[in-house]
């Protein structure tokens, strides 16, 4: 019985420090905001998409509407089989929009382990930006999001960037614990990231150089995980550029998703909007 006490009494001492570390991470890390001065740095945004039609017109809209230069945006969505009328949606505000926006299809040999990471490869070979970013179908951003990462990015020259997300407000409590339990995974991450130990980021708000990415030969060694798009990758840029890896600590930088609407949903979904595991489409 004393042995099962000493152990007790360890772990708990563990886990005390260990979110003493994560609490002293988040309280020192410095909020950033974004300077009234010109961005020079191409920005390519893009999202994979699986029968995303009443959510992907609303995000597309929200990138219309970004306080950056129109002309050093561009869109690739990336349409993965969607039956729902996404691509035809996509179709059809290509011409609305003040940026240049993209649609492929990925072809189906490339659907065959992990759809979302073949599809972001894809888009990389097309975009023409710098800084690559990546969301997803269902999320919406603010009019500072663009500027708020190109600030960061030309203050740092960090080589990935991880942004904050959370779940749309809502008065269900069962979502408010969801937005909760969010939080603290992705404070996990950011303030892991700023004591230069990365374990922790979210594909649906996640920047890095398209030349890094280039440089670690983007996902390989990670073809047949399903999921690897956001994490995986981290860690392969943290070994090869260390202590070039960031947090965007900004309220402008924020991407806000939908949480699950019940707890079968959640149950079932959770490796998808877990940003441990938020790989899959």
């Amino acid at each position: 019985m004393s042995i099962i006490i000493l152990i007790s009494v360890f772990l708990l001492i563990s886990y005390a420090i260990l979110l003493l570390f994560l609490i002293l991470g988040w309280i020192s890390m410095p909020i950033f905001y974004e300077k009234d001065r010109p961005n020079q740095t191409k920005i390519t945004i893009i999202i994979p998409i699986r029968n995303e039609v009443e959510n992907i017109g609303k995000l597309i809209q929200d990138i219309d509407k970004q306080s950056y230069r129109n002309n050093l945006i561009e869109v690739i969505v990336v349409n993965d089989c969607s039956d729902d009328g996404s691509k035809q949606l996509i179709e059809s505000m290509i011409d609305q929009v003040k940026y240049k926006m993209i649609l492929l299809d990925l072809p189906s040999h490339l659907r065959l382990n992990s759809p979302k990471k073949s599809a972001i490869s894809m888009a990389i070979d097309y975009a023409f930006g710098d800084l690559i970013i990546t969301t997803d179908g269902d999320c919406r951003v603010e009019s500072g999001w663009l500027k708020a990462f190109a600030d960061y990015y030309e203050k740092t020259n960090f080589r990935l960037i991880s942004g904050p997300v959370t779940f749309h407000h809502s008065k269900s409590i069962f979502h408010k614990l969801q937005i909760v339990e969010f939080a603290s995974l992705i404070g996990t991450g950011a303030s892991s990231i700023y004591w230069n130990e990365p374990n922790m980021c979210n594909g649906a708000n996640l920047a890095y150089e398209k030349k890094a990415f280039m440089a670690v030969n983007g996902f390989a060694g990670y073809e047949n995980q399903t999921s690897g798009d956001d994490e995986f990758l981290m860690h392969k840029l943290a070994d090869i550029y260390p202590n070039q890896i960031g947090f965007l600590k900004s309220k402008n930088a924020i991407v806000t998703t939908s949480a699950q609407p019940n707890l079968n949903s959640f149950v079932k979904n959770f490796p998808l909007k877990n940003p441990s595991f938020n790989s899959s489409l």
